[in-house]
C-alpha cells in the first residue's frame, strides 16, 4: 500500500465549515485534511463512527417524517440494542434492501468498504452549496455555500449560513404550533459525563444550529433538545445567554483558520491526546515527529494512538499466518515486536528491510512505554473483525 504521510501541501481557508466538525475543532489541519476524500479514506472509522454511520443511513432509508422525538429515540435503541452495526448478528432485523445486504457479508474487509461508501455519501450535498472552482486538490470535499437555507420540519434537515459559513444536518426538526424551533440531535453515546455534565461538544453542535437559525429567522424562539443513552433528554433554551455563548464559542473556532493566509501541515498542526481519533494522522508529519517524542515519557505515553512505524528486521511464519511475528526496529531505534498481521490487510510477506507503518494496533503490555507489542488482531475466530477492522497497515521497500 502507498506510504501515507508525506502530505506537505498548504490548505487553503475553507470556503465552509460543517457544524459537527468546527464545533469540536481544535487542530485545524485535521479539520482541513478531513475535507480530502484521499485523506479521510486512510484509517477506518471507528466502532463509534460506523454504528453512528449506519443509524443515520437507516433513518434516511425509513420515513421517519411521521415520527415524533420519542418514536425516533426508541429506533434508535431498537437498532443499537440489536447490535445492527458493524459486528451484528446477521439475523437480525433490518430496515431497508442496502443494510440486509450489509449485514449479510462475513468478510470484515467487505464491511468496512459498505461503511465507507455509506460515509463518502453524505457529501453529495444539495444544491444551496456547490464545489469550489479553485479547490487546489482533486477529491476536495470544500463546497461553497450559495445560499441560506432554513431547516424544514422533519428528520435530517439541512440548514446553512452564507454569512457564518456554517452548513450542517439536524438530525430532527420540530415547528411547534405557535412558530417555535425544537432543534433535536440523537446520540448513540451517552450525553452526560460521569459528574452529571452535558457534554460540551453535544452543546456546541446544537448552539452552532441554533446560531444558524437565529441568523436566518431572528424572532423566532428555539429550543434545543438531545437525547443519548440515558434515560432521559437534556434540553434548554436558546435565550440571549446560550446566544452569546454560541458566538463566543463561534468567533473562538473560527479563529483556528486565519481567512488571509494558508495552512501549513507541519507548522499548524495541533498535535495532542486528540490525534487518538483524527483520520488524518497518517499523512501529518507535526503528528509523527510528536509521537516519537511522546513514546518514551511515561507522562505522555498514555496521550500516543497505538501506532508505530520503523523498519522490519526479520519475519516468521506462525500458525499458517506469513506474517504471525514481525520485527521493528522504530524511528527511535528501539525493537518491537507486531503478532498477527492480517492477511486481508497485508496481503504479501513483508521482507526485512522493508518502512512499515501501522496505525490503531492493539496491545496487551502492561507497559506504559514504548517499545510494547502490539498485535493486528486476535487468534480467536470471533473477535478477528472486532480487532482488524480498526486497524490499517502502510508498507513500502
Amino acid at each position: 500500500m502507498r506510504i501515507p504521510h508525506n502530505y506537505n501541501d498548504p490548505l487553503a481557508t475553507p470556503l465552509s465549515f460543517d457544524v459537527s466538525s468546527l464545533s469540536t475543532a481544535i487542530c485545524p489541519v485535521r479539520v482541513m485534511l478531513s475535507k480530502h476524500a484521499e485523506v479521510i479514506t486512510l484509517l477506518p472509522n471507528s466502532v463509534t463512527q460506523e454504528r453512528g454511520s449506519v443509524v443515520h443511513g437507516v433513518l434516511k432509508e425509513r420515513d421517519t417524517s411521521s415520527l415524533d422525538a420519542i418514536e425516533c429515540r426508541q429506533l434508535i435503541d431498537e437498532i443499537v440494542s440489536r447490535r445492527c452495526y458493524p459486528k451484528t448478528n446477521p439475523n437480525s432485523v433490518m430496515v431497508g434492501d442496502r443494510f440486509e445486504q450489509f449485514f449479510s457479508l462475513s468478510e470484515w474487509n467487505k464491511r468496512a468498504s459498505w461503511i465507507l461508501k455509506l460515509n463518502t455519501e453524505q457529501y453529495n450535498y444539495p444544491k444551496f452549496v456547490r464545489r469550489s472552482s479553485t479547490s487546489n486538490r482533486q477529491g476536495s470535499l470544500d463546497r461553497e455555500i450559495l445560499e441560506d437555507q432554513l431547516p424544514s420540519p422533519g428528520p435530517e434537515a439541512w440548514v446553512a449560513s452564507r454569512k457564518l459559513k456554517l452548513k450542517g444536518k439536524i438530525d430532527q426538526v420540530v415547528m411547534d404550533p405557535d412558530g417555535s424551533w425544537q432543534l433535536i440531535e440523537y446520540k448513540t453515546r451517552n450525553i452526560f459525563t460521569p459528574d452529571g455534565q452535558f457534554c460540551e461538544s453535544t452543546k456546541a453542535q446544537l448552539l452552532f444550529y441554533a446560531l444558524i437559525v437565529r441568523q436566518l429567522s431572528p424572532n423566532d424562539s428555539i429550543k434545543l433538545i438531545a437525547y443519548g443513552r440515558e434515560s432521559i433528554p437534556f434540553e434548554f433554551a436558546f435565550d440571549s445567554k446560550a446566544e452569546l455563548e454560541a458566538k463566543e464559542l463561534y468567533e473562538r473556532q473560527v479563529a483556528l483558520f486565519p481567512s488571509d493566509s494558508t495552512i501549513c501541515v507541519q507548522r499548524d498542526a495541533k498535535p495532542s491526546s486528540e490525534c487518538k481519533s483524527c483520520q488524518s494522522r497518517p499523512c501529518c508529519p507535526a503528528y509523527h515527529d510528536w509521537a516519537q517524542q511522546c513514546w518514551g515519557d511515561e507522562e505522555k505515553s498514555d496521550d500516543c494512538p497505538l501506532d508505530t512505524w520503523g523498519v522490519v528486521t526479520d519475519v516468521r511464519s506462525v500458525n499458517g499466518y506469513p506474517n504471525g511475528l514481525v520485527y521493528l526496529e522504530d524511528a527511535t531505534g528501539r525493537n518491537v515486536l507486531l503478532r498477527y498481521l492480517h492477511p486481508q490487510v497485508v496481503k504479501e510477506p513483508l521482507i526485512s528491510g522493508m518502512k512499515i507503518w501501522c496505525y490503531e494496533m492493539k496491545t496487551d503490555a502492561r507497559s506504559k512505554l514504548h517499545p510494547r507489542d502490539f498485535f493486528h488482531h486476535r487468534q480467536d475466530p470471533k473477535k478477528v473483525y472486532e480487532s482488524a477492522v480498526a486497524s490499517r497497515i502502510y508498507y513500502s521497500v
